[in-house]
């Protein structure tokens, strides 16, 4: 059979970095979500840098990624909002930028010229794995995509890192390698060391970007709104990429400490990386949508533990505490009020129900206006089953940029009932309304500063621009103005993880 030339890392990487000859994945099978690569060039050992290298690393990278997430949660069936349901494109090389980005649609990869050479983003591994791991985050919990809470975001950008660290590990000989390597840091931990130099050879060291990401850190949790907006390479700020490097020091923690619980081998190396997957994958889906989204996850993943060794909720709550995270995990859901109604008015996994008595009265505590919707879903934490009832709050924008005088951003406010002893019960905390408004302007204010959001004018002066420039700037935007039900309202149009704008 014929071979390509794939480098299992990435271009930059301390090892790992140099294409090996291997056979290439074969096409999804059918019934599961796939790509679509374009028109493909025939399977063959091409010279790195050209279109031929580009098509087949990107194709092998992405499926790389899919295949190691399946091995863990199970086949992948759909993508969650592509128009093509099980196809999602592979753009290898969408023009001039340094960028890529996942937007619904696709996974997209650019190309820039650094002095003599020509970046591909969609050379590295890392990047392209980071992508995809969007793509699979939105299957498993779609609503994350459109909240405007700065953790949140950021989780998603560290959920991209942690199926970048661990579609390397999933791959044999980077385990063999990487054995003895957990406790230094090392190739895996560090995320894409080639969009990095090509930030600082093009932006500069002053640039945030211009240092790779590292999941083996010493960063402690803070308030998002405490954090600066900018700084330079390694420095901790208020940016989702960065800010993420918190939550991936935390995934990274727990992999190394149930690593140490056995002997160094890169079977061992697995079955602690796989045991923290799983627990993040379910995490994911179990967390409420708060502020404290980073806690919340952490949570969630001691709690999946149910063993009476507790080994993984161990590993969990000292790698979190790490990192000033404080997670309580025991006391995450237990009956804190009751609350109208005496049941559930349905039990049903797949649509849960309250009494009208018990929505009514949620309303009331949530400061949601008469009648609003309530979005319900089931949720499974430590072994026990709860309703979550969350509300939607609009917060109004105003005061943070003259294109946003009279625009909104939701902010979900979710609470956990549960029957208990033959009455309704609140689960966990209920959430307060000013902090809700303080964190979705805090992350508002950190995309107006750098300049994310698209509106009106930011297109007139984008036509101004020359056309690298111009292209850059709309690849980096997140989010856009649009008009629902006669009102301006901030809408996510993808996850880019490019170089953004520094301020000045």
């Amino acid at each position: 059979m014929p071979t390509i030339n794939f480098v299992a890392n990435d271009p930059r990487a301390t090892a790992f970095k140099k294409a090996r000859p291997q056979t290439p994945r074969k096409d999804r099978p059918a019934g599961r979500a796939t790509f679509d690569p374009g028109t493909m060039p025939a399977a063959k050992q091409y010279a790195a840098g050209s279109d031929g290298a580009l098509a087949w690393q990107a194709r092998e990278a992405a499926l790389a990624a899919v295949e190691m997430f399946e091995g863990l949660h199970g086949p992948v069936t759909k993508w969650a909002r592509s128009s093509r349901g099980r196809k999602l494109n592979l753009g290898r090389d969408e023009g001039v930028d340094l960028n890529a980005y996942y937007d619904g649609e696709g996974v997209m990869f650019f190309h820039h010229p650094v002095g003599s050479r020509t970046f591909f983003s969609g050379a590295s591994t890392d990047v392209v794995s980071h992508e995809v791991g969007h793509a699979l985050l939105d299957t498993i919990r779609p609503s994350l995509w459109d909240s405007n809470y700065s953790e949140v975001a950021a989780f998603h950008e560290a959920f991209g890192d942690c199926i970048a660290m661990l579609t390397a590990l999933a791959d044999a000989e980077i385990r063999k390698k990487m054995a003895t390597l957990v406790g230094k840091r090392n190739f895996v931990e560090t995320w894409g060391e080639d969009l990095a130099w090509a930030v600082k050879q093009v932006k500069g060291k002053k640039h945030n970007a211009s240092k790779p990401r590292q999941a083996r850190n010493t960063f402690q949790w803070a308030l998002p709104a405490t954090l600066p907006d900018d700084g330079p390479g390694g420095a901790l700020i208020n940016e989702p990429h960065c800010f993420g490097q918190v939550f991936t020091g935390c995934f990274y923690d727990v992999i190394a400490a149930l690593y140490a619980n056995g002997a160094k081998t890169e079977a061992n190396l697995w079955a602690a990386a796989s045991t923290a997957a799983k627990a993040l994958f379910a995490a994911a889906k179990a967390a409420a949508i708060t502020p404290r989204f980073y806690q919340a996850v952490g949570r969630a993943m001691a709690l999946h533990d149910t063993s009476d060794a507790g080994v993984l909720r161990e590993a969990v709550r000292g790698a979190f505490a790490n990192h000033g995270i404080a997670l309580g995990s025991a006391a995450a859901a237990v009956p804190r009020a009751t609350v109208a109604g005496r049941r559930l008015r349905s039990s049903a996994v797949a649509a849960p129900a309250l009494m009208p008595a018990t929505s009514a009265d949620l309303r009331v505590r949530l400061g949601a206006p008469k009648g609003a919707a309530l979005h319900l879903r089931a949720v499974a934490l430590g072994g026990e089953r709860f309703v979550e009832a969350s509300h939607r709050r609009r917060v109004d924008l105003s005061g943070l940029a003259g294109y946003l005088r009279g625009v909104s951003a939701l902010g979900t406010e979710p609470v956990l009932v549960a029957p208990v002893r033959g009455a309704m019960a609140i689960m966990s905390s209920v959430p307060e309304a000013t902090a809700t408004s303080d964190e979705v302007q805090t992350f508002v204010r950190g995309l107006v500063a750098r300049a994310e959001i698209e509106h009106a004018g930011s297109r007139s002066r984008s036509a101004r621009r020359g056309a690298v420039e111009a292209a850059t700037s709309g690849a980096l935007v997140t989010h856009k103005v649009v008009r629902e039900q006669g009102a301006g309202i901030l809408r996510r149009v993808r996850f880019a993880c490019g170089c953004y704008q520094r301020r000045g």
